[in-house]
């Protein structure tokens, strides 16, 4: 009798915690910690065929970088774009990227300019503002490691820019 009484509390006890678990997933909004922004941090856009190779190592280098920042936490998947007629101006679509929990996104391009050099253009957006929390512009000749110097570079400008 007692095996039985237990066997359907346990059963109920089991029926009612499922729900309750199933009724917080569906109502809960993604756990960040206290004071953690998110970050989008999708591809970079090679402008030119010649600068794929800037976009990728670029793009990865921010990536480690800002992972690296306990106050980030780097999302990369592909943030939704709008342009307004200018191919190298990009900005995300602020409704679509505050409706994915982004509060920064990050876009930018990279191409080869006609002399040889090389130009990265990157812009960090404040989603829930509407503004442009940073900018940065790189004219580089090519050589190793231009990408972790400006990603070094960006993520400095980035702490500053959140501290103040």
């Amino acid at each position: 009798m007692q095996a039985g009484i237990l066997r359907r509390f346990h059963d109920v006890f089991l029926g009612v915690a499922f729900a309750v678990a199933a009724l917080l997933t569906v109502l809960a909004r993604p756990a960040w910690a206290e004071g953690e922004r998110v970050i989008a941090v999708p591809e970079l856009h090679a402008m030119t065929p010649e600068a794929g190779d800037d976009a990728a190592l670029l793009t990865s280098a921010l990536r480690a970088r800002f992972h690296a920042m306990p106050s980030l936490r780097v999302v990369e998947e592909p943030v939704p774009m709008a342009s307004p007629g200018h191919p190298d101006i990009l900005l995300p679509q602020f409704e679509k990227s505050r409706d994915l929990h982004f509060d920064l996104v990050l876009v930018g391009n990279a191409a080869v300019l006609s002399d040889g050099r090389h130009k990265v253009t990157l812009r960090i957006w404040n989603v829930e503002k509407r503004t442009q929390l940073l900018g940065q512009q790189y004219v580089f000749s090519a050589h190793q490691g231009h990408d972790q110097e400006i990603a070094d570079l960006v993520r400095g400008a980035l702490v500053s820019a959140l501290s103040q």
